[in-house]
């Protein structure tokens, strides 16, 4: 006996706007609405739709680390272009969190799903920037994880035919040697729903791509300022 609509729990597709000047793939989550809230259309945004993300947060420069938000609604990322209705998977694979409050980094799996995403392995480092086909990133990252739940039966693998469709096509992010290609700027954490680096990522933050000074930045939480890395590979802090 198949299970009525209402007894499932939707998964979404949330994609996130590119920033002015910035090329490339868009950032890409999972989001999941708490039970209470899996009624509500996440996209209607007069609603507040609590759920729980899974993503990857990086650079294909640095490479990714797993990130899982509890009680996010797309309200507190205006950055958020779409949230869209991927599938729908039976009720107990997504019980209700253990607090009400927002986390911005739960590092406690609850539930299947949560445990899936957390065995999909983040993309390394991609190398060389300048070759689409090796790079790898958050939209990799879903995949994968959809890969997973289809293994698991979880989901159909039709499903993987329909994700194909929402994801964004390859492109590189350096210029190869001896060509005259701009740079693109990589989809960095800063795009994911962080204000801000943070702390808990180590000293410095993964390297993003400023566009109106042409070169790659990250955020030293010792100093709490920015450093910028000149033509020479050296990081200089800025004021």
């Amino acid at each position: 006996m198949s299970t009525s609509s209402s007894e499932q729990t939707p998964i979404y597709i949330a994609k996130w706007r590119l920033r002015p000047r910035e090329r490339g793939r868009k950032h890409m989550a999972v989001f999941i609405p708490n039970p209470k809230h899996k009624a509500i259309d996440p996209s209607d945004t007069s609603q507040e739709c609590l759920g729980t993300l899974l993503q990857v947060q990086g650079s294909p420069l640095a490479g990714f680390t797993h990130n899982i938000k509890r009680n996010w609604h797309r309200q507190k990322t205006p950055d958020v272009e779409s949230v869209q209705l991927l599938v729908r998977v039976d009720a107990p694979c997504v019980p209700e969190p253990k607090t009400m409050e927002y986390l911005d980094e739960d590092t406690t799996p609850n539930g299947t799903l949560d445990q899936i995403a957390l065995s999909v392995r983040p993309p390394g480092v991609s190398q060389p920037l300048w070759d689409p086909n090796v790079i790898f990133d958050c939209q990799d990252w879903v995949y994968d994880f959809f890969v997973r739940l289809s293994q698991r039966r979880i989901v159909r693998t039709a499903v993987l035919d329909t994700l194909r469709t929402l994801q964004d096509e390859k492109t590189a992010l350096m210029p190869k040697p001896g060509s005259s290609m701009t740079p693109v700027q990589p989809i960095t954490a800063s795009v994911a729903g962080v204000a801000e680096p943070r702390a808990s990522r180590g000293v410095y933050s993964n390297p993003e791509w400023d566009g109106e000074r042409g070169a790659f930045r990250r955020y030293d939480h010792t100093s709490q300022r920015w450093e910028y890395r000149d033509q020479a590979g050296v990081w200089r802090p800025v004021d």
